[in-house]
């Protein structure tokens, strides 16, 4: 089959919903990009926080608390956080030779549950976007009172992100009843 036809083969095939062709290839059409693309992004970082979750769990275990703990203040300092406040203040307080096993423990679940919403919102799973979306909404009230409490560019980028990732979910959400009530009928 020469190339013009292949093409046109391939186009009318996709046209028509059906990407599996003789080639075995799969086309993303631009209509499926700006499907996916919000969900895509979201789960891409949902991965990586997966995965920061995993290093730090490796590190509590393989450093100790208090080499760990060390790394965390030079963190703060270097990056100038709030040392009573975010992330990094919080895992601080994680940090102890009590807690070294239970905190990995939980950021061990926290990524396998992240990881899970990744692959899933990856897939363009309903379930994933309920958990993103619910996990984000969570996030609002939190995320809102730093705001309240310490108005500056971080806490309403954070705020923003979480309201941009609850209308997006919420979108796809729509999105995949729609295209699951359309295949029904």
């Amino acid at each position: 089959m020469s190339q013009a036809s292949d093409a046109k083969e391939r186009l009318t095939l996709d046209s028509m919903g059906n990407t599996d062709h003789a080639a075995g290839h799969h086309h993303i059409s631009a209509k499926e990009v700006r499907q996916h693309a919000g969900p895509w992004v979201i789960a891409v970082a949902v991965a990586l926080k997966s995965f920061l979750a995993l290093v730090i769990a490796v590190g509590l275990e393989v450093w100790g608390a208090q080499r760990m703990h060390d790394w965390i203040g030079m963190q703060i300092v270097r990056h100038h956080l709030n040392p009573d406040h975010g992330f990094f203040a919080e895992l601080s307080r994680l940090t102890s030779h009590g807690t070294v096993h239970p905190a990995a423990a939980l950021l061990v679940l926290y990524a396998c549950v992240h990881g899970a919403e990744a692959w899933g919102l990856w897939r363009d799973k309903a379930w994933a976007s309920w958990l993103g979306c619910v996990g984000a909404a969570l996030y609002l009230p939190v995320s809102g009172l730093a705001v309240w409490n310490a108005p500056n560019w971080i806490t309403v980028t954070v705020v923003a992100i979480n309201v941009g990732v609850v209308l997006v979910l919420a979108w796809n959400i729509r999105a995949l009843r729609a295209r699951k009530a359309a295949v029904a009928r």
